[in-house]
């Protein structure tokens, strides 16, 4: 299950680009209702603290020190161990190609040259030495560009500088080793060398999910040996393809029989419907029947299935950010039909055992769907 530490548990109204007060504290509070559902392990978004404004966690100002506006250390030791209690894993986000903006910069605020090179606020990295210099990445197939200039103006790290890369190593030697984390979703991964991703993951110790946001299945398995596995972003496009612009479901089996040729190791790739930086499923289509049918699918396929984008078992229909990054308060209604159907999914995913749907069993699908779809629409 991935959420957002900020808009997950607490009781003040959001205003969308502003800290809502969720905090660590917040989501252990909230355990049971993760549990009930069936998720036996969350995503939780970077814990490092953020540059104004940085809510959701990409914009490091300090990668030592925790966030305070989610809680302490000892908070976040304390929710994994309380997750860890009840066989839930904890998943965290980690960002390693760039800092958040500097002072009097922003997404929204242009600045001269001097404010975007000014790099005095940021700890440890403080230096123009330790970054790229600057441009922009405005054409996303050129690899040099990609991995050298600006993601959104966000000063962009230089992993090649011995001092950045063995700072970085052991930053994530240290943030799992000492909080007992399970695990780390990885940001940007294309836009730094394989090279550094093969020793970055080897460092942190556990499994490694890497953002490899591309239709091309090629492309994203070639992410797949330097990471442990990554979102599987080219199923991503196939499932809209097919429940939202109502396309063959071959799309679908285009895809798996890819998967085959391309990937090691299929099974421990991440999918996923939605996430923070996309539309809500419920945004470009307020069919609950075909979320049923792409939950269905998702929940059940032989992979990792990161279940749902919290709020998604509430019938949230978020647009783009900051709209699909909506407070989940007060909506923990665990009589929703969605949270239901999940539920209910899950519990078949879990006495089908590795018995998931294969290539051998995609001719079933659709049968299958349409008997998940009808079990949920008696739920009132």
């Amino acid at each position: 299950m991935q959420l957002l530490t900020d808009r997950f548990s607490n009781e003040k109204q959001c205003d969308g680009r502003g800290y809502c007060g969720g905090t660590f504290q917040g989501i252990i509070n909230k355990l049971d209702y993760i549990q009930q559902l069936g998720a036996n392990a969350i995503w939780v978004s970077p814990v490092v603290e953020n540059t104004e404004g940085g809510f959701h966690g990409y914009w490091a100002k300090n990668i030592y020190k925790i966030n305070p506006h989610f809680g302490t250390g000892r908070d976040l030791k304390h929710l994994i161990s309380e997750c860890h209690k009840r066989d839930i894993w904890v998943m965290v986000d980690v960002v390693a190609n760039h800092m958040g903006y500097p002072s009097g910069c922003c997404w929204d605020v242009r600045c001269n040259q001097t404010q975007y090179n000014n790099f005095s606020g940021f700890t440890p990295f403080n230096e123009k030495q330790y970054y790229h210099n600057y441009c922009q990445i405005t054409n996303w197939t050129n690899k040099l560009e990609v991995e050298n200039c600006r993601l959104a103006d966000l000063p962009d790290l230089n992993q090649t500088n011995d001092y950045v890369q063995q700072t970085l190593l052991s930053w994530i030697k240290n943030l799992t080793g000492f909080y007992n984390i399970d695990g780390i979703r990885i940001d940007t991964v294309p836009l730094m060398p394989k090279d550094f991703w093969k020793k970055f993951g080897e460092a942190s110790g556990v499994f490694q999910i890497g953002e490899v946001s591309n239709q091309n299945t090629e492309y994203i398995a070639g992410y797949q040996g330097p990471l442990t596995s990554v979102l599987h972003y080219s199923m991503y496009y196939a499932l809209q393809n097919v429940f939202q612009k109502k396309m063959s479901f071959k799309n679908i089996q285009r895809v798996i029989k890819e998967d085959q040729l391309a990937f090691k190791d299929a099974s421990v790739l991440g999918g996923f419907l939605d996430n923070h930086d996309t539309h809500r499923f419920l945004n470009m289509s307020k069919d609950l029947s075909l979320l049923q049918n792409a939950l269905a699918y998702t929940l059940m396929a032989k992979w990792i299935p990161i279940i749902y984008y919290y709020g998604t078992e509430q019938g949230f229909h978020g647009g783009g950010d900051p709209w699909n990054r909506e407070s989940l308060w007060p909506y923990y209604n665990t009589s929703h039909p969605l949270y239901k159907f999940i539920e209910k999914v899950l519990i078949l995913r879990k006495q089908n055992g590795k018995n998931s749907l294969t290539p051998h069993k995609l001719s079933n699908i659709v049968v299958i769907i349409v008997m998940y779809s009808q079990e949920a629409s008696n739920v009132k």
